[in-house]
This record gives structure tokens, sequence and C-alpha cells, in this order.
């Protein structure tokens, strides 16, 4: 790059610096939100993010997608163009970044909060005793997903097909125990049970005529009634494994879980068989399970509180100049003013309230839009992040 050209990106880069309420991160949930509605991240949105982040703005990815799924968003971001300096995922449960700065590793950890698979399978084993047509699919950090019954897989696979085959069809995992997506369990609750962390339970209730209230309200008074009485022995030092621990903010699995209960992410379809005239196979309800600690912002603090505490010991902050340049994260403390976030859904919720500027798209949750500063004329098919990239960020080099 010309003399001129990285004098010109390191204005930009003070310039960030010298206004502390000016955008200076992102941070992006996944589905629905930085994908279209077919998977993809549009050529525009990541135009735009390359700019933000040459800039000097630090691109966040926050999700409730688990630890494998993130990184392999991250990693095809960076691919792009678009560095990415933190994933929060499992809706804040874990924190990934990158050590170097660089943001390509995204090897160390911050575990914020997550219950443990002995404290999950006493609360699965009383639901299971009260909605009997009940399956479930526990996300178990490091290893992917525990299921119960064939019945969820077929489930997936029959009422939401793009879903299976993107992500029920296996994947590695970085402790070297591989589970097969699209197989179920066969000793379920023990494999629960040996589980140091889970990042979140799915429900479905595959009983005819079943409704969303009614699961909700089951499922959430089990989810009640076991919190007084579980405890996580892997927490009060018996021999089940304790998982490495992150640098800053880390917390053992919680030791009397407190689990919510939302309605489910995962949209899942009638299915009209032999015809349009034919008869329609219901869709089984679905909720989540998580613990109450899970939220994205919380994850997002753990971010800012790594960024400020490196600045406050003098360590640098801005990582390794790029070949443009420009710092990947302009410096000075980091906090939720300096955030746009980008969120669809409930799982949202939290960060949209946290972050100071804060966008939903046109066909978001409801709730999503009630919660955010803005909601947005486009959708997530229409470049909607790019669009408030615009305008909130006035700073960004032109392309």
């Amino acid at each position: 790059m010309s003399l001129l050209g990285r004098s010109a990106s390191s204005l930009l880069a003070r310039s960030i610096a010298a206004h502390p309420s000016r955008v200076r991160a992102v941070a992006l949930d996944l589905d629905g939100t930085l994908c279209t509605s077919t998977g993809d991240i549009s050529d525009g949105t990541v135009a735009s993010l390359r700019r933000f982040a040459a800039g000097g703005g630090r691109v966040v990815i926050a999700t409730g997608r688990g630890r494998h799924h993130s990184v392999g968003v991250a990693a095809a971001l960076a691919e792009r163009g678009v560095p990415v300096s933190d994933i929060v995922t499992s809706d804040g449960g874990l924190v990934l970044y990158d050590p170097s700065g660089g943001g390509g590793t995204w090897d160390a950890m911050t575990f914020c909060g997550m219950p443990s698979g002995r404290a999950v399978a006493s609360v699965l084993e009383r639901v299971a005793a009260r909605v009997p047509e009940a399956s479930f699919a526990v996300e178990v950090e490091g290893e992917g997903l525990l299921v119960s019954r064939a019945a969820y897989i077929d489930a997936i696979r029959i009422h939401n097909r793009p879903f299976f085959e993107k992500m029920m069809l296996g994947r590695p995992s970085s402790s070297g125990v591989h589970r097969p997506r699209a197989v179920p369990s066969s000793d379920f609750f023990g494999e629960l049970r040996a589980a140091p962390r889970v990042a979140w339970v799915r429900c479905l209730d595959h009983s005819p005529g079943a409704s969303l209230e009614a699961l909700t309200s089951r499922v959430a008074e089990e989810c009640s009634a076991a919190a007084g009485g579980v405890t996580d022995a892997g927490a009060q030092g018996d021999d089940s494994p304790t998982p490495p621990l992150g640098e800053v903010g880390s917390v053992n699995p919680t030791p009397t879980p407190v689990l919510v209960v939302t309605p489910s992410t995962l949209k899942l379809t009638d299915e009209v068989v032999g015809g349009v005239d034919g008869d329609i196979r219901r869709a089984p309800v679905a909720v989540t399970i998580r613990s109450v600690d899970d939220d994205k912002s919380r994850g997002l603090e753990a971010v800012c509180r790594r960024v400020n505490a490196a600045a406050t010991s003098g360590a640098a902050t801005t990582g390794t100049p790029d070949s443009r340049g420009a710092p990947p994260h302009a410096g000075g403390a980091l906090e939720a003013c300096h955030f746009v976030a980008f969120g669809d859904a409930t799982n949202d919720l939290g960060m949209l309230r946290w972050a100071r500027r804060s966008v939903c798209p046109a066909n978001g949750r409801e709730d999503a839009k009630a919660a955010a500063k803005e909601v947005s004329p486009f959708t997530n098919d229409e470049d909607f992040i790019a669009e408030a990239l615009e305008r909130y960020c006035s700073w960004m080099p032109v392309p």
C-alpha cells in the first residue's frame, strides 16, 4: 500500500479512538441475521464488514450455535477478508478468542457459565416422565449433539430438511469424540451425566395435539421443581472431569443451575403428504432449555473485560497491524456504548438491549423488534447489516 493509503487508514483508526461513543465493534447473530434464509452470507454484507474491519472496527460473532459451527463461520469470513476477533457461542456460555489478536485460531476460551451434564440430566429425567413423547437434543460443549431418540432426528429431517442436511450430518470435535449427528445415543442419560458442560437442550413434543404453551409450562414446572435439589457434583470436588477454564471471567459449571425455557428458534413446518390435497403431518412443538446465566450480553461483557484488562496491564489491545497499516481494533476501552448489535430472535434480546445501538431485521421476531433500538426496513436477505453500517459508520474506508 502507498504511504498516502497507510496514512489515511491510520487516521481512520485514530478517529475512532478519539470519539468514545463511536461504533468500534459489531456483534453479529448468525441464523436469521448475518446469514440469509439460505444460510449464506451475502457479498454485500461481507464487503461492508471488510471495510468496517479495515477502518479499525472489531467484528464479534454472538450466536446460540456451539463452538465448531461458530468457528467454521468465523474461518469462512476470515477467508473472505473479514477478521473475527471474538466468538460468543452458546448464547454467551462460552467466548473464544485468538490470544495473538490476529483472529485466526480462536483457541483461547472463557467460560461464562454452563451447567454440567449431570445437573441437566436430573432435570430432563423429570421432563421425560412428565412428557413421555418428548425427545431431546443436547449440545455437549466441545463434543457436539447428543440425541435421545430417533424420533427427534426424523422430525428434523421431515419438517426442516435444509437444517437437517446442513447441521445434522456429522462433524468433528475438538475433544476427539465424534458424534454422528443423525444417530441417537444408546445410553442418552448415561452419556449426558458424564458431560462436563452443556450449552443448551432442545426438547420436542411429538404427542398428537401438542401445543407450545403446554410444553413450555410442563418443562418450566419440572425445571423449577428440580432446581432446589439439583447439585453439580462435578463442581464440588468428586471424580468428575473439570474442563479447562479461560483466563478472564471464568467460572465452574453452575452448582445449582437455574434453567429457563423459551420457544426454540428452530422452525418446524407441517408437511402435506400425498400432494396438495393430501393429509397434513403435523410438526412437533419445540422449546429450548438453557441456563438463566446464558445471555449473549454476558459473553459480550466478557469480551470487553478481556480487552480492557489487557489495556490496563499495558498489553497491546490493537493486535498486529494488517497489510493496510491499520490496527484491526482501534485502541481505548471497549464498552456497550461502542457496539452495534444485530439480532432477530428471542435469544438476542439481552444483547439487543445491552448494546447502545442495536438493529433487528424487518423479518425478525416481534420480541426482538421490541428489544432493538431500531427495526430495519430490510430483511436478512436484503443486506440490512450493510445498510446500517453505512449509516452508523461513515468513517469506514471508501471501497
